[in-house]
């Protein structure tokens, strides 16, 4: 359970920025993994606790709207899952937003990277392929065996 010392700093550090000075530049949001790739389970890192909030995106930007709500104190996390992501570079931001007009209080860029293909050799098709090829081998070379011990040569390509 977390001390009652942690949750009031969370609060004070919440509170503190609640409105930025103009021209202050904004809390940093980080995020693990650090550089994810494409469909890869992304979790945004903010630099104070909250215990209520919830998630808008619109296109490349992600709002973290978060309330003042009574809450328990093991409801308190500075861990928020974005869930899986595109390719692309995103803003996220965390707003406090109890009024009219949610207010910024920090902010994180996002880059997602494409997701990498994967090796042709883990493909069904590619599987399949290196498979076949590779139980046609190995029927040539019993035949081989079974024309050596026979007495004939093997078949080999002509060259001409």
């Amino acid at each position: 359970m977390k001390s009652c010392k942690a949750l009031l700093l969370s609060a004070i550090l919440g509170m503190v920025a609640l409105h930025p000075a103009r021209g202050q530049s904004l809390l940093p949001i980080t995020f693990s993994p650090a550089s994810p790739a494409a469909g890869q389970a992304v979790t945004a890192i903010l630099p104070f606790e909250i215990c209520s909030w919830t998630i808008q995106t619109s296109g490349t930007r992600i709002d973290i709207d978060w309330v003042a709500a009574p809450c328990a104190a093991e409801l308190f996390t500075n861990q928020i899952a974005l869930g899986a992501l595109a390719a692309g570079t995103y803003a996220v931001y965390l707003d406090f937003a109890d009024g009219a007009t949610p207010v910024e209080q920090a902010l994180g860029t996002l880059i997602v990277a494409p997701a990498s293909a994967p090796l042709p050799m883990l493909r069904p098709f590619g599987l399949l392929a290196f498979c076949l090829g590779l139980a046609l081998l190995g029927i040539r070379a019993l035949r081989d065996r079974a024309r050596l011990r026979r007495g004939s040569a093997p078949v080999t390509a002509a060259h001409g």
